[in-house]
């Protein structure tokens, strides 16, 4: 895993475990609003809405010595802001002995590549949204793109980044062949033929190395065909 981004997965996986891994919470039907929630209230962190006018203002975290604050834009669809929520969250917990204001704009998965702060408070939310408990759960049960999505509450740009991640921790494949899995998975979901998709013989452990390695040759060859 990443060095950089090592961390705030934990920190995300151990806020998880603690306060939704108890007795009678199921793990098939988490909802990333639950954790968000139950954060917010141990840690007495207040959440605010707003509507900002500009579409790319997503929300801030502003931390003194009397309260902290994350203020989120309402005008958002919800599992946009789920996912602002959490990733404010994820500044609070890894850096807020760092600065005490963080304001961001644009907030996704592939925003601030190149500023660190962001990649771990992105890898935090995104964790915090889908867990690898959960997500690893519902994929053994062949749940599709769209009712991962919809269970969880993650947002389907979160939750492509979220299964890159999860395949790339398990499989040693290129980024460009996990893209072709994860797209394949999204597109079959969309049919409503997700049982076909190539992501649950990849994951399989009874699936051989040679066959896996057709399966992403033959995905590639198929959309080279489609461009």
């Amino acid at each position: 895993m990443n060095e950089i981004i090592e961390v705030p997965i934990g920190v995300a996986t151990n806020l998880f475990r603690r306060y939704y891994t108890q007795p009678g919470n199921d793990v098939l039907i988490y909802n990333c609003e639950f954790i968000l929630s139950t954060i917010l209230e141990q840690f007495k962190i207040s959440a605010d809405p707003y509507p900002f006018r500009v579409e790319s203002f997503c929300g801030l975290l502003a931390i003194d010595d009397y309260e902290t604050t994350i203020v989120y834009n309402e005008l958002h669809i919800p599992s946009r802001r789920n996912f602002t929520i959490a990733h404010e969250l994820g500044h609070y917990f890894l850096h807020s002995k760092e600065k005490r204001d963080f304001v961001d704009r644009a907030i996704d998965m592939l925003d601030y590549e190149d500023k660190i702060l962001e990649v771990q408070a992105n890898a935090f939310a995104s964790e915090l949204v889908v867990p690898d408990d959960v997500l690893s759960l519902m994929l053994s049960y062949r749940y599709s793109f769209y009712r991962i999505s919809k269970i969880t509450s993650a947002s389907v740009s979160c939750l492509r980044w979220r299964l890159l991640s999860f395949l790339k921790n398990r499989i040693n494949l290129p980024r460009k062949h996990l893209i072709l899995l994860v797209n394949d998975y999204e597109t079959c979901s969309q049919k409503k033929q997700h049982n076909d998709s190539h992501i649950f013989k990849v994951l399989s452990k009874s699936t051989p190395w040679e066959k896996i390695r057709d399966i992403v040759n033959s995905l590639e060859e198929t959309q080279s065909f489609a461009l």
